[in-house]
């Protein structure tokens, strides 16, 4: 059976959440590969909202749900996440890779005073910090938990750290190493019945033919090589990143689904090229609440790029696209979207690999007819047809520009607003 990877085709907040829950429907088991609590997938059952941070989506339909090694995890935000999802009723099935990396205080503070002089934007939840360590190859992962000399490697950790901060000019005091590990050991005994070699877990349900759907956070433009670097997250964000963030060979991996919004939103700093003027911007953001469910931060807003979009699709493997907020176009005066850019008075198809030159980029747009607010009961009776024969258009225009299928179109939050073209379990 196959593996199903969804990946977000812009810079996040797609609706990921949205289209993992939908297709969790034909999943065994959801798995997310990587990333931190710097990604918010937002949930509507029954008519109410969930906000996951990070356990898998498919825990809202009572999947069986797998943090990678991929994923760097703060045990804090773990714990409240189980609390609230536990107040609601759900108990999730969890498994928890004993490889994955560990996010500690101090990550937090490095992360704020590094994007004060960076001025990348980041969500200062202490992400890009815990992945340079695992590069460095000093982080904590879930198996030291266990470890009877736990305290004794988090100090080694802790006292480098120190030393850092004075460099840096910091004179914020961690914490004494005797509580991170004391707090560590009470977290370590909540979670020790879910952690286990997920790897393995994993390739024994694809062995035995289950269907597993990969969940990736943020977008491929925030790809830490092939997004608008240095305004990026620290993980690969690619389908290639569900085979080393899980340990699933990419055999398994046999679509990939690039969600992409009908429109596209950043948050933080960075070049974008297709960025609406202020008034724009302002009514999109209030019609499709575009305000960051980590952060709270308001969404920037912009046409479709397309130069952008062809590049995700090639190095994100996408063999075919959910549309989602569609429904947020609807009344518009005009629809545009970007096919090329002018950069010192060249054309440009492919997306530079220098953000300085992306920020210069002048776009080319060609313009299609608006279409008016969806009728979701018609849709919801009649299916794709029923759609605004504009907005249709739309999606072909797409799928012509991308080479690439438009399976599911989304038109609001709930499960029940979504059209499936084709099934991408199928």
């Amino acid at each position: 059976m196959p593996g199903l990877v969804i990946v977000g085709a812009q810079w996040g907040d797609e609706g990921k959440g949205k289209i993992v829950d939908f297709l969790s429907e034909g999943a065994d088991v959801v798995v997310r590969f990587q990333g931190g609590n710097n990604a918010g997938h937002t949930i509507v059952h029954d008519g109410k909202e969930h906000f996951l941070h990070i356990v898998p989506s498919g825990v809202i339909r009572g999947r069986t749900s797998v943090i990678g090694n991929g994923v760097v995890l703060d045990l804090e935000v773990l714990s409240e996440e189980m609390i609230r999802l536990r107040a609601a009723g759900i108990e999730p099935d969890l498994r928890i890779s004993d490889r994955a990396h560990l996010i500690l205080p101090y990550h937090r503070i490095i992360d704020g005073v590094v994007d004060r002089s960076a001025g990348i934007g980041t969500t200062k939840r202490g992400i890009g910090p815990a992945y340079a360590d695992k590069a460095y190859r000093v982080g904590l992962r879930v198996a030291d938990l266990f470890s009877p000399d736990l305290e004794g490697r988090l100090e080694r950790c802790m006292r480098a750290k120190e030393a850092l901060l004075v460099g840096m000019g910091v004179d914020e005091l961690l914490p004494a190493v005797g509580e991170v590990a004391a707090k560590l050991r009470r977290l370590s005994r909540e979670i020790a019945p879910m952690v286990c070699d997920t790897s393995e877990f994993l390739e024994g349900r694809l062995r035995q033919g289950q269907n597993v759907l990969f969940e990736g956070a943020q977008g491929v433009l925030l790809d830490t090589d092939f997004g608008t670097y240095p305004f990026v997250t620290s993980s690969s964000t690619c389908a290639g990143g569900a085979s080393t963030g899980t340990g699933v060979p990419p055999r398994h991996l046999t679509r990939v689904v690039g969600v992409v919004k009908a429109y596209q939103t950043r948050v933080g700093e960075g070049p974008m090229p297709t960025e609406f003027p202020p008034d724009i911007a302002e009514a999109v953001r209030v019609k499709g609440g575009e305000y960051g469910v980590t952060t709270g931060r308001p969404r920037r807003c912009g046409d479709l790029d397309l130069v952008a979009l062809r590049h995700s699709i090639r190095v994100g493997g996408i063999t075919s696209i959910a549309l989602t907020k569609a429904d947020v176009l609807g009344e518009l005066d005009a629809v545009k979207v970007a096919t090329s850019y002018v950069i010192g008075g060249k054309r440009w198809t492919s997306l530079p690999a220098d953000a300085g030159v992306l920020a210069r980029a002048k776009p080319v747009y060609e313009e299609l007819a608006p279409w008016s607010d969806i009728d979701r009961k018609a849709v919801a009776a009649e299916g794709y047809g029923a759609l605004p024969a504009e907005l249709r258009a739309y999606v072909s225009f797409i799928e012509r520009s991308t080479d690439t299928p438009i399976d599911i179109v989304s038109y609001g939050p709930a499960r029940s607003e979504t059209v499936v073209v084709r099934d991408p379990w199928s």
